[in-house]
């Protein structure tokens, strides 16, 4: 899919069906599912939970094994980390709701999608600076997974759906909540990618702001302390409710004068 001046109105059920990766076709009716935004995901809708489960299990490892056949190593200082970058265009909920918000948050968000578009496509030098993306299963079976196999990205990380946090971080919970002693997806763990990650200057973008970025980010600064951290605003979205603004200078676990533009980190770098 090419949002290079695509619009809300313009994406629809069918235009996205007709996306799905040739790799993840078997998984069509299980991805309408998701993007229809009827998933069960309460463990008390019972055995509808737990089939939409396990579903869901297989299609990630799905993903994450046609990942890793595309992801190239981290082997420069830097690194831009965007979560969900798609994620308010893609998902039903978010594109219905963005529909009904002011023109002023309707042209922030146009220029959000043309900032990453643009960040895609040949925004930093790739010699020093590498792209990875954090991305929810549904969304990389209709886009990032093109973008991976063409090189516009260096490194996709699956999360779980919903979260900022990588998958495996889910299937351990999972698998603890339901006597489960073994690692249900084998020697596909993402933990070799997220290791060359570890000790570089990152800067974070993605959706949203207070949600799924601020997961990535606590995350990552968890893992180990790394020299730098910033944020890049022009490519950061804040949560829509309850605001008359998508643009937000304030990103938990980022010191405030470490939020900045992606061209005034360029040209630190």
């Amino acid at each position: 899919m090419n949002i290079n001046g695509i619009s809300l109105e313009s994406v629809t059920e069918t235009s996205l069906a007709e996306s799905i990766h040739p790799d993840f076709v078997k998984y069509k009716s299980h991805i309408l599912t998701n993007l229809a935004a009827n998933v069960p995901i309460n463990p008390l809708h019972g055995m509808e939970y737990h089939e939409w489960e396990e579903k869901q299990h297989e299609f990630t490892c799905a993903c994450i094994t046609h990942a890793t056949g595309f992801n190239r190593p981290i082997q420069t200082e830097t690194a831009i980390v965007i979560t969900h970058p798609f994620y308010p265009l893609l998902d039903s909920k978010w594109r219905d709701y963005l529909k009904g918000v002011s023109d002023t948050m309707q042209e922030e968000f146009k220029k959000y999608l043309a900032n990453v578009n643009s960040l895609f496509l040949s925004g930093v030098d790739r010699t020093k600076i590498r792209l990875v993306v954090f991305e929810d299963p549904t969304h990389y079976a209709m886009k990032t997974a093109y973008d991976l196999e063409q090189g516009l990205l260096d490194t996709v990380i699956l999360t779980t759906i919903g979260s900022g946090e990588p998958y495996e971080r889910y299937d351990m919970w999972y698998q603890r909540g339901h006597g489960i002693h073994k690692k249900r997806i084998g020697g596909q763990y993402q933990e070799g990618c997220l290791n060359q990650l570890v000790g570089r200057h990152l800067a974070f973008g993605g959706s949203f702001v207070d949600k799924c970025l601020r997961q990535t980010i606590k995350f990552m600064k968890g893992r180990e302390k790394y020299q730098e951290v910033w944020a890049l605003y022009d490519l950061i979205l804040a949560y829509p409710k309850g605001t008359t603004t998508l643009i937000t200078s304030t990103v938990a676990g980022v010191e405030p004068t470490k939020v900045i533009t992606l061209d005034e980190f360029l040209t630190m770098r």
